[in-house]
């Protein structure tokens, strides 16, 4: 049994490695390749997401799709379901969060020499993916399409199942993971709402067991922060109205996460 449990360490680490390295070859050696097709600045990325996804997508379905192990461990574990408009509104929370943590950097922390660096790293890697002539769609598609479905299959569909059936408890799955997608961010201030996310997101998904939840609510979460910042453009103002309305849902999805919450209080797993 121990044997088994050790498989998925390797397994997580060798995936983890694998998208580091990935996007070093996606950008370095199959730019080339990829920019016969199209010379847009997104199409590369694109097709890098493209492809993990693809591998991610592979590895869930055959290593962790009725897997005995998380079978065993969530025998008689007692889930939640969530509603399409719940979903949503999860979505708007958590870029309320999102809002609420720029505040904080913009009028307290950027003081700090080291945090006003990483903001202004974030904002140029912001300004370089919308300001860039790229295709509207292609960015779409890579930005919230394939960003959601291949980060929620690497991180709550391999990851966190991986941690859990490791360490056979559930909270240390939610903490670490959501940790680790703040950590995979790379940019400071963008990797600490990541890992506020990530364990919200891990949270939600532990508590649902529903994939397909996650990859809505962070679907929604990157399709609309940017849509309406470029409907901003066309009709100035919209951006703080969603703002507002995106700060208002903060206490609807504080409610949505006690609602859900485990009867247990994910108490340690038993075999």
């Amino acid at each position: 049994m121990k044997s088994k449990r050790i498989f998925y360490l390797f397994l997580a680490l060798a995936l983890g490695i694998f998208d580091q390295v990935f996007n070093i070859i996606n950008y370095d050696y199959l730019d080339n390749f990829f920019r016969k097709f199209s010379s847009d600045v997104n199409f590369t990325a694109m097709m890098g997401s493209l492809i993990e996804f693809i591998v991610f997508a592979l590895v869930f379905y055959f290593v962790f799709k009725d897997n005995p192990l998380l079978n065993k461990i969530d025998k008689n574990y007692n889930r939640k379901s969530l509603k399409w408009y719940e979903i949503i509104l999860i979505s708007l929370g958590l870029a309320g969060l999102t809002g609420i943590w720029f505040f904080v950097v913009d009028k307290f922390l950027v003081q700090i020499p080291y945090v006003k660096n990483s903001l202004d790293t974030f904002n140029k890697a912001m300004d370089l993916g919308t300001n860039s002539g790229a295709n509207y769609v292609i960015s779409i598609i890579y930005g919230a399409v394939l960003a959601a479905l291949m980060e929620e299959l690497l991180f709550r569909g391999i990851f966190h199942n991986s941690i859990k059936i490791l360490t056979k408890n559930r909270k240390a799955a939610i903490i670490l993971t959501g940790l680790l997608f703040g950590v995979w961010h790379g940019i400071l201030v963008q990797g600490i709402y990541a890992a506020i996310g990530g364990v919200i997101f891990s949270y939600i998904y532990e508590r649902t067991g529903k994939l397909s939840v996650t990859i809505a609510i962070h679907f929604l979460n990157n399709f609309l922060s940017t849509v309406v910042e470029d409907l901003n453009n066309l009709m100035p103002g919209i951006y703080d109205a969603f703002d507002i309305l995106c700060f208002i849902m903060v206490p609807i999805l504080i409610y949505y996460l006690y609602k859900i919450r485990p009867e247990d209080n994910f108490k340690e797993i038993s075999e």
